[in-house]
């Protein structure tokens, strides 16, 4: 993003110049304004309390936020109680673990994608399966049948 970081003053005074002549629009764009104000509010509000992650629509389904950013954009440990709470309701579920395996996999997408872990760690989960749910907005939950692990395996170099 910081190749494009220049362009930002520029869109704000775009923006502001879309709002000179405020007080002469039509009741159309009061209509179109606060449509689009009540989207905005309810879309950053669906996140409630995990704020950090937030993004909006444009990316479809909230477990592929990690596709398009990691890091601190993601994580800075806001949602380490409910991964607690997760862990304690689902004691067969496994935290990133250090070897391949099938069964209810909870991983960080910084681990996932190769900033706090070696790239090539996870790459077998990352390359071969897609997260079934998500918890704070944070952590991929992964639920691997030993059905589907072993086909991946077979059909892919990470078992080998």
């Amino acid at each position: 993003i910081r190749y494009y970081l220049i362009i930002f003053p520029l869109l704000f005074v775009f923006a502001g110049s879309l709002f000179v002549k405020w007080h002469s629009f039509s009741r159309l764009h009061w209509v179109a304004l606060s449509i689009g104000f009540v989207y905005l509010a309810a879309s950053i509000w669906s996140y409630f309390p995990y704020y950090i992650p937030y993004f909006n629509e444009t990316i479809g389904d909230r477990k592929n936020a990690y596709l398009y950013l990691a890091d601190s954009n993601l994580d800075w440990g806001q949602g380490r109680y409910a991964l607690e709470v997760y862990l304690q309701d689902y004691p067969s579920a496994q935290y990133e673990p250090d070897k391949m395996v099938s069964g209810l996999i909870v991983i960080s997408p910084n681990a996932l994608v190769g900033v706090t872990e070696s790239p090539a760690k996870y790459a077998w989960l990352r390359e071969n399966f897609e997260p079934v749910d998500i918890i704070a907005y944070e952590y991929l939950v992964y639920d691997i049948s030993p059905f589907s692990f072993e086909e991946q395996c077979e059909r892919t170099k990470f078992c080998k």
